[in-house]
């Protein structure tokens, strides 16, 4: 059984507007599809934005990037564990 999502109306300029229109034509889907998909697409633009940023941010700082370095290896050193891979 499918569950009735609850829709809000949203003021988009007219340039936006027709986009919209112009799109949800194209691809035989509903405005409200085309801008959902956007937004998600957006969402998660954003999201590695910001792990981007904060990636850069430990990198540099000698004293993090350090920390993150010996991480690395103790990882590399479990994961050598002396078998050789299954092909």
């Amino acid at each position: 059984m499918a569950i009735a999502s609850r829709q809000r109306v949203v003021r988009v300029n007219d340039a936006t507007h027709n986009a919209l229109r112009t799109l949800a034509a194209a691809d035989g889907e509903s405005m409200t599809d085309i801008l959902d998909r956007a937004v998600e697409r957006y969402r998660r633009d954003r999201l590695l934005d910001v792990a981007n940023e904060a990636w850069a941010e430990v990198l540099a700082d000698p004293v993090a990037r350090a920390e993150v370095e010996r991480e690395d290896a103790v990882i590399d050193a479990m994961m050598a564990d002396g078998l050789e891979a299954e092909e």
